[in-house]
Parts: structure tokens; C-alpha cells; sequence
């Protein structure tokens, strides 16, 4: 027999903070810079999801942040090449889904890449996602039924992809 339960805590409170700037420092190059910080916390537990005042909301990093940019240079009439790079963090975070004193999920960082050409309505590139092809948890499952003893189940990051695609605006 398998089955699954959704409880909510009590209550809990978040307080922090994002920041975001986009900048175009020299021609043709544009910059962004996104972090954000986050302290969730459990203000009231409760006994159904075994949670307790004070604990860490369940999978909530308390850092994260992003860099991206991207050089674009004009081709023509109507034609534009670009080159973006983007880099990506998520802090620890803590899961309470199998161990009621707390899962840590490691924090990890993601590069990607991505080289293309813009035509009016069209748009061709080359992308390479997790070019480093980390290994990163971003969650862990709740089980259904039997699970080994230190073994999770866990949600991972996609490895290393590498494609090209064809996008078109209408």
C-alpha cells in the first residue's frame, strides 16, 4: 500500500532581501547582476510534518545569486550575433522530507553558454547548459514507500546538454 500526506507547518516568517542591476558598461556588451537573501524560519511547528520553532524552511536556500552577459554585435542588415555566458548559485538548503533532524543539500553553481545569430523574427543558437556538468541536488523526494537507510532519493541538476535550437518570434 503506498501513500503520501501533505502537511503545513504552523507558521513561518521570511525576511530578506533581492538585489538586481543591469548595466551596459561598453557599447555592444550588457551585464546583470541578481542575489538575493532569504532567512525562512518556522515560527510555529506543528506535529504532523514534525517541525519545530526556529528550523529552516524546508529547501529554501538562504543565498542566491546569477551573472549573466552577453556581447552582441551587428551582421548586417537586420542581423545580429550574440555570445552570452551565465552563472548561476543556490546555497545550502536543508530537506526534512526523510530525516526529522534535516537533509543537507549542498550548494552548487551551474555555467551556461549559449552563441547565435538573430535574424528579424528568427533566432538560430548553439547552447551548452552546465558546461562544467556539476552535480547538484536540488531536492529530495519524499518516499512512497520503502527506501534504504542513507540512501534518498534525490532531484539533481540536468547534466551537460549540449543542442542547437531554432526559435521563432510570431
Amino acid at each position: 500500500c503506498l501513500w503520501s500526506i501533505v502537511a503545513n507547518v504552523g507558521a513561518s516568517q521570511s525576511t530578506g532581501f533581492e538585489f538586481d542591476l543591469d548595466t551596459a558598461p561598453p557599447e555592444h556588451l550588457t551585464v546583470n547582476l541578481a542575489t538575493g537573501y532569504e532567512n525562512g524560519r518556522v515560527t510555529q511547528g506543528s506535529q504532523e510534518p514534525n517541525t519545530v520553532n526556529g528550523e529552516p524552511l524546508q529547501n529554501v536556500p538562504q543565498w542566491t545569486g546569477s551573472l549573466t552577459t552577453q556581447y552582441s554585435i551587428s551582421l548586417g542588415a537586420d542581423r545580429s550575433g550574440f555570445l552570452m555566458g551565465q552563472y548561476t548559485y543556490t546555497d545550502n538548503r536543508e530537506s526534512y522530507n526523510n530525516n526529522p533532524t534535516g537533509l543537507l543539500l549542498p550548494a552548487y553553481g551551474l555555467a551556461n553558454l549559449r552563441l547565435g545569430v538573430n535574424q528579424g523574427s528568427w533566432q538560430i543558437a548553439l547552447f551548452v547548459r552546465n558546461v562544467f556538468n556539476t552535480f547538484g541536488v536540488t531536492g529530495d523526494l519524499l518516499p512512497d514507500g520503502a527506501q534504504l537507510p542513507d540512501r534518498p532519493r534525490l532531484f539533481v541538476t540536468r547534466p551537460r546538454t549540449i543542442g542547437l535550437q531554432a526559435h521563432y518570434d510570431f
